[in-house]
């Protein structure tokens, strides 16, 4: 077994034991939230499959990932090693009812937010 394999089964093993548990924490916090929509950040696509919930993706590059993981002062080898443990932006994309690209500056991808609430507000 390579070491990506191994990584992958050990990943899978945590994510067995915690994302119920996650996924419970979260229903009860979205029932109890007191506003109308609730944002929620997740760091795999297994974490939360709610089809009730708008889901959005905010992807971008592996190039771009990397890079930007490096800048802020990752081991690229780490950084490898964790991007290949990740889920695609294929398999996000899939996932996703809306995809928010993030391989352009802040400002882009700021302005793509905020056209995603107009649209999902005007939606009702």
């Amino acid at each position: 077994m390579t070491e990506l394999e191994t990584v992958r089964l050990e990943l899978g093993e945590l994510e067995a034991i915690v994302h119920p548990r996650i996924a419970e924490r979260i229903a009860e916090r979205m029932a109890s939230a007191t506003s109308p929509g609730v944002v929620v950040e997740v760091p795999v696509t297994s974490a939360v499959d709610d089809r009730d919930a708008t889901r959005v993706a905010v992807v971008a590059s592996r190039d771009t990932r990397f890079a930007r993981a490096v800048a802020r002062g990752g081991d690229p080898d780490d950084v490898e090693r964790r991007i290949e443990a990740q889920d695609t932006d294929a398999v996000w994309r899939r996932w996703a009812d809306h995809v928010i690209e993030n391989d352009g500056n802040w400002a882009e991808t700021e302005r793509a937010v905020e056209e995603l609430i107009e649209r999902m507000v005007a939606d009702g």
